[in-house]
């Protein structure tokens, strides 16, 4: 498989996965806790499963640590990303949370010595701008509570994204491919466990996991569709250029934007996403704007 069509695939399997993260956190889950107790369950079981069926190949120092790293950073990330996507409608999460590109860009500034173009520039504008649209139109509960913090949340979390990124294409460039996955999973989990495994983690978590139909949704989701999506993205960046790659993944909140709304077409109703025409024409402009800035940014 290409890289292109690897990171393109990415894109849709990681929209698909946060829409039904959403759902679960909405329906199956009763709190956060339960939701990382599970999800970092099963990130650990897909690391013993690569250790197990995947010769390890060694590494230096470095390259083990940058692995390690990125399981840590995205465990950090997901912590973030499920408060966000909790508290906010699925549309407006994933288009804030996606200008990490813009970090990748600002940290390359003070870290690498790299210079930007103006052209860079106007796409960073153009990034926030989609971001700060994403937020409009969402009652004043929106920007008070636990929603004006999960913002913040995925501000965080896009930042964390970045050097996650980093880290993970360090890693690969010296690494086997599966022995990546493995740690980066290892790691990824055990950070998700800290909250987990807290007394509410565990309730809750064997609360979902007695609605069968709920466990059903979270293994799907989790154990099946969510390793699909990620060793896709980590084939994109092993065999292609980490900035275009990046590039092709932008498009996740076009995917995310298409299910959601399918999902909450009257007849279906999956989801409780609203469905007016103002709302969707704030969506769609946010959305077209943060894709469009991140395709700038890292193609310019």
């Amino acid at each position: 498989m290409g890289w292109a069509i690897a990171a393109l695939a990415s894109a849709a399997v990681f929209a698909l996965v946060s829409v039904l993260d959403k759902r679960i956190l909405a329906v199956y889950v009763p709190g956060l806790p339960g939701f990382y107790a599970l999800v970092g369950v099963i990130q650990l079981g897909m690391a013993a499963t690569a250790f197990v069926f995947t010769p390890w190949q060694g590494a230096s120092a470095g390259a083990l640590t940058a692995a390690m790293a990125s399981g840590v950073l995205w465990g950090a990330v997901l912590l973030l990303l499920f408060y966000g996507l909790r508290q906010l409608e699925v549309t407006r999460a994933v288009p804030f949370y996606n200008i990490f590109p813009v970090f990748v860009a600002l940290l390359s500034i003070a870290f690498l010595g790299e210079r930007l173009l103006w052209v860079h520039w106007l796409a960073i504008v153009t990034v926030i701008a989609g971001a700060g649209l994403s937020t409009v139109g969402q009652g004043q509960q929106s920007v008070s509570g636990n929603r004006k913090l999960a913002y913040v949340a995925l501000l965080l979390a896009s930042l964390l994204t970045a050097a996650g990124t980093v880290t993970a294409k360090a890693a690969l460039e010296s690494m086997e491919f599966w022995n990546v996955f493995s740690l980066r999973s290892l790691f990824l989990g055990s950070v998700l466990l800290v909250p987990g495994l807290t007394k509410d983690g565990r309730r809750q978590a064997l609360q979902a996991a007695a609605n069968v139909r709920g466990l059903v949704v979270v293994l799907g989701t989790e154990a099946m569709l969510a390793p699909v999506g990620l060793v896709l993205m980590l084939t994109a960046f092993d065999r292609g250029p980490a900035s275009l790659a990046s590039t092709i993944m932008s498009t996740r909140p076009i995917f995310t934007l298409a299910i959601s709304s399918l999902l909450s077409l009257p007849f279906i109703r999956v989801l409780d996403e609203p469905l007016t025409r103002d709302v969707l024409v704030i969506k769609t402009v946010s959305t077209a704007l943060v894709v469009g800035g991140v395709s700038i940014l890292t193609l310019a």
